[in-house]
């Protein structure tokens, strides 16, 4: 059962288990006495598995292949129904302490006796192995950091969520010309893509399908988390199933300005600002060290205040290497740093984007909205065309009676959740700025296996399953 498990999956080590398991059939089958007809269809599975071994082709070790939970169940099933045959065959014979260790030539009860306990302690083990043993991982790839700037710098496809490949707490999957890249995770069965391919754009598509054929050949399935919607078409070409899981509020920043009666909000909280003594400046990643002292006090002090952990994977993380790959929007107060935002600049001043954002206590209250207000008017003058304030988690999720379920439980988290994250209170907070709400997405292989991947990513986020409720 556990190698027809292997078998399935394509498994190298798997046929080479069940070629030996069918040859020791065959030789026991005809030694023990038994006729030609016994051993006959074990004969023709080792044939037809022999002629297809090209069919075997992934290097994944048999003991490195995690059982799904439908796998286990119907394993479990399986042993149950043959120790329920077994006992209806036997129930003729009456129960005695002595059955367990009698041993003779026709002393079928006591062999089945033995045989079910042994057979159900070894499969406990085995699925309590199973599941608990450390996962297989693909061998590490770390590339100098140097070599990922390069990369992300020549792109043409980049994303401000390229700079994570910064964080050090991915693997990569490069293109054969080492000019593009698919940065992810390992969590469970799953290769978790962050993002869309950096890169060129010609070598995308090749590189998404080396990258599957890489995870299939490992014996894992890939996930992209949070991509747009101009990477569908390649997911639908992937054979992936696509769930919705928030927006993105993108500020175009050709016609952005604090004119007009619709921005009237935004200059009196700009203005107000200046008369309280706050003045801004955008820190060049070469200026960023000098202030890293003060920049660390800060989020220390805001993670403090918040109860909150570091995340990552998925969000920046304070680390003075990471920090240091960037342009640092900083509000002063009177000359010292109460506030700082890193910025993720996008590929060819297409788009750019807020990572980090945290305050000290001595900040006056609206100075995240001065500070958000001054860097667009400052991205703006560097001749970036959109500023990306983050994503919305399951923002713009339909409720409708028909939608996918998944949907919809996302539809009502948003609407009701709001004590334990703020889904509500975020994107209120982001639709000051008056925003386009553009979607996100996940790609997964199946659509039963989205609620597993988006939990994945979450633990990935949060460091760890013991901290993804921490704020």
């Amino acid at each position: 059962l556990i190698v027809a498990n292997g078998l399935a999956r394509r498994l190298r080590h798997a046929w080479m288990v069940a070629m030996g398991l069918l040859l020791a059939g065959v030789t026991l089958t005809l030694t023990k006495g038994a006729g030609l007809a016994e051993a006959l269809p074990l004969v023709i599975v080792l044939a037809v598995l022999g002629l297809s071994r090209p069919a075997f082709y992934r290097a994944t070790p048999l003991s490195a292949s995690r059982l799904t939970p439908v796998m286990a169940l119907a394993i479990l099933a399986t042993l149950g129904a043959v120790i329920w045959l077994g006992l209806f065959s036997h129930e003729h014979v009456v129960y005695r302490n002595e059955l367990w260790w009698q041993v003779a030539l026709q002393g079928g009860t006591p062999r089945f006796l033995r045989a079910a306990a042994g057979v159900s302690v070894l499969a406990f083990l085995f699925l309590a192995w199973n599941w608990l043993r450390p996962l297989h991982a693909p061998p590490e790839q770390a590339p100098p950091l140097s070599e990922i700037r390069k990369i992300i710098a020549a792109a043409d496809t980049a994303r401000p969520g390229a700079a994570l490949a910064l964080s050090g707490d991915k693997r990569f999957h490069f293109s054969p010309s080492q000019r593009s890249f698919i940065m992810f995770g390992v969590r469970g069965s799953n290769w978790i893509a962050m993002g869309e391919p950096v890169g060129l754009a010609e070598e995308i598509p090749s590189l998404v399908w080396s990258f599957r054929e890489a995870a299939d050949a490992a014996g894992a399935g890939i996930v992209f988390y949070g991509v747009g919607r101009d990477f569908l078409p390649l997911a639908v070409e992937l054979g992936l199933s696509v769930q919705k899981i928030g927006e993105t509020a993108i500020v175009p920043l050709s016609d952005f300005s604090l004119q007009g009666s619709g921005r009237s909000r935004m200059r009196q909280v700009y203005n107000r600002a200046g008369r309280d003594g706050l003045s801004f400046e955008v820190l060049a990643p070469e200026d960023v060290p000098a202030h890293m002292d003060r920049l660390h006090d800060i989020s220390d002090a805001w993670l403090d205040a918040h109860g909150g952990a570091e995340k990552g994977f998925s969000l920046g993380r304070f680390d003075p290497g990471y920090i240091a790959n960037f342009p640092v929007a900083v509000a002063r107060l009177n000359g010292e740093i109460v506030a700082f935002a890193t910025l993720w600049p996008g590929a060819g001043k297409q788009e750019i984007a807020i990572d980090l954002m945290r305050f000290s206590a001595e900040a006056p209250r609206a100075v995240m909205d001065y500070l958000f207000i001054s860097t667009m008017l400052w991205a703006k003058g560097q001749g970036y065309q959109r500023f990306d304030l983050g994503m919305a988690p399951l923002a713009g999720l339909e409720a409708h009676r028909l939608a996918p379920a998944m949907t919809r439980i996302g539809a009502f988290l948003f609407e009701h959740a709001n004590a334990i994250y703020g889904f509500e209170g975020l994107r209120a907070y982001k639709d000051k700025f008056r925003p386009a709400w553009e979607p996100l997405y996940l790609a997964a292989p199946n659509a039963r296996a989205l609620p597993g991947a988006l939990a994945d990513v979450g633990i990935l986020t949060s460091g760890g399953l013991t901290r993804i409720f921490h704020k």
